[in-house]
């Protein structure tokens, strides 16, 4: 999708706000799409939960950023969330806590929401944070049962942005990035997401019939494989940041003694350094000398 296509909202600490075309579409297909007064109230608060949790989902990632000395240049939002636009991380390390800023917002907001329902109803039920509209607690008070949206809302955003390996979500950026820390190649880790991609857009879409988040998932992992099979990695935007960004600086290894080998020496001292040596040792680990 072209994120170009955007325009202008506000402003959160000097970070630009922008929506695409879509979203206002879409928020008003969900909204108005059933007429019924109940149903349109339920659809009407969902909405305005989803707009409110993507954008501060977003400003986890830029926030984050931010505070590992990174930069946050602007957010554009739309139908299927949004997309923080930040750089200069440094290291992969960094890029990977930008990568779960966002979703680390969702808990405190879900216990936030839940909290305020308790406070209004005066009751609390577990059922309160299942991702499942269909598992609602009973209540008496209206706004309890719009709060308890909101905090369903949470879960459900929390749990497809960290438990679905799939890029483009978080979770499959953070798949990708510790791959990377972990020093495979850009190729391999690119073949595990692109797999991981396609076995989980099957499921969506014979399962839980999701048929434009499948369609979004499928359309960025074919472009991620094109590029791959082009030997062109390093030019998608998940990969190019191993060409500026670095891995943290690994500890030093203390020195320890080299592998036994039989017929090493017997003594239990190094003769060029003085310190212990362990019996059958070919060379001492401390001063690197044959005994």
């Amino acid at each position: 999708m072209n994120m170009n296509r955007s325009f202008y909202l506000f402003s959160i600490k000097g970070i630009p706000i922008k929506a695409h075309w879509i979203l206002p579409l879409f928020l008003a297909f969900r909204i108005f799409q059933n007429p019924e007064p109940q149903a349109f109230r339920f659809n009407l608060a969902f909405a305005v939960f989803l707009f409110a949790t993507v954008l501060l989902h977003e400003l986890g990632h830029a926030f984050t950023a931010r505070s590992v000395g990174g930069e946050a240049n602007e957010i554009v939002l739309w139908p299927l969330g949004g997309l923080a636009y930040t750089s200069r991380h440094g290291t992969l390390q960094n890029s990977l806590k930008v990568t779960l800023g966002g979703p680390a917002v969702h808990i405190p907001l879900a216990l936030i929401l839940a909290l305020a329902a308790y406070l209004v109803e005066g009751t609390f039920s577990w059922l309160t944070f299942s991702p499942l509209y269909s598992q609602m607690p009973v209540v008496q008070s209206t706004a309890a049962a719009y709060l308890i949206i909101g905090v369903k809302v949470q879960m459900i955003l929390f749990l497809f942005n960290m438990c679905v390996p799939a890029y483009p979500l978080d979770c499959g950026h953070a798949i990708v990035k510790l791959m990377l820390i972990k020093g495979r190649t850009p190729d391999f880790t690119a073949k595990l997401i692109i797999g991981s991609s396609v076995v989980v857009s099957v499921v969506m879409l014979f399962y839980f019939h999701l048929f434009f988040i499948t369609a979004f998932i499928l359309f960025e992992t074919w472009r991620l494989n094109q590029l791959r099979k082009a030997g062109q990695l390093l030019h998608h935007p998940l990969f190019a940041m191993t060409r500026n960004l670095r891995s943290a600086p690994a500890k030093k290894k203390k020195s320890a003694h080299l592998k036994l080998v039989k017929g090493g020496s017997d003594t239990k001292t190094c003769p060029h350094c003085g310190r212990e040596v362990p019996k059958k040792a070919q060379m001492c680990g401390r001063c690197e000398k044959v005994i």
